[in-house]
């Protein structure tokens, strides 16, 4: 199978996963309410998904059958040349889910897909340390089918950064005296986390993508333009990813001003 790096990315094997690879100890966020949606590309195979579990360190297993209002299905993306996928996407979910860390196993009758590891937490508004990131693409991404409703999700344990700005004069000057014709100012947020490697591949991508929703740890909503997210990184382990995302809110953090 090959990975998608999404919000919550599977592998054919648990030695795959980043926790096994790496040691890494920063596991996948996710809300009790919501599971982080997901993509499992599984080439021509079409068999039906026979059970998807929720197992914890101790590999003690909760069956998410009844957790979810539709039981994700194999289909065949909408571009045919994607293949097909088992795809979750994230809705609000039946019951709550446990707390406490897991990953997802997904079996199939002769293939079986593991998650990286999740964390389960209470994310009540306000989130308290929290923000969380929704967002698509009105076509499909490489790999990311964003067919029938599929959207991305992924939890920063993480509070809004210190913002910063850039100024723009558009004028001429005269006799070493600037006149200005139009000032621009831009307010630009910043959210800094620490993430894993999975997490890391997923998001570099985010700037790609045209419908972004960003929600801070006190319940406030932020939509940036287009083209106006950027993504800064800086690798302070080998398996930590210090990762700075910047981002206007649209119309409200530009402000022009004309003579």
């Amino acid at each position: 199978m090959k990975t998608i790096y999404g919000s919550l990315p599977f592998y054919d094997s648990l030695s795959k996963t980043d926790k096994a690879r790496t040691n890494a100890n920063i596991p996948i966020h996710c809300s009790k309410e919501q599971l982080p949606p997901f993509l499992v590309q599984v080439g021509t195979d079409v068999a039906t998904v026979t059970s998807i579990k929720l197992v914890n360190c101790t590999g003690g297993e909760t069956d998410l059958l009844t957790y979810f209002s539709s039981f994700p299905a194999v289909a065949q993306a909408t571009a045919s040349a994607l293949g097909y996928y088992i795809q979750h996407i994230s809705t609000a979910l039946t019951a709550n889910l446990p707390l406490g860390s897991h990953y997802v196993k997904i079996t199939k009758p002769d293939t079986t897909y593991y998650s990286d590891w999740i964390h389960v937490s209470n994310m009540a508004t306000p989130m308290a340390h929290f923000c969380k990131i929704e967002f698509s693409n009105t076509n499909n991404l490489g790999d990311i089918n964003y067919g029938d409703g599929y959207s991305q999700v992924v939890w920063l344990e993480a509070v809004l950064n210190n913002p910063s700005h850039e100024t723009i004069n558009t004028g001429e000057e005269k006799d070493g005296i600037f006149i200005p014709e139009k000032i621009v100012t831009k307010y630009t947020y910043s959210i800094i986390a620490y993430v894993t490697r999975a997490i890391y591949r997923c998001l570099i991508r985010l700037p790609q993508h045209d419908s972004i929703t960003i929600t801070d740890e006190l319940g406030n909503t932020y939509t940036p333009d287009a083209g106006n997210v950027t993504i800064e990184t800086d690798w302070v382990y080998y398996d930590v990813c210090k990762l700075t995302i910047k981002f206007n809110d649209g119309e409200n953090s530009q402000f022009s001003w004309t003579l």
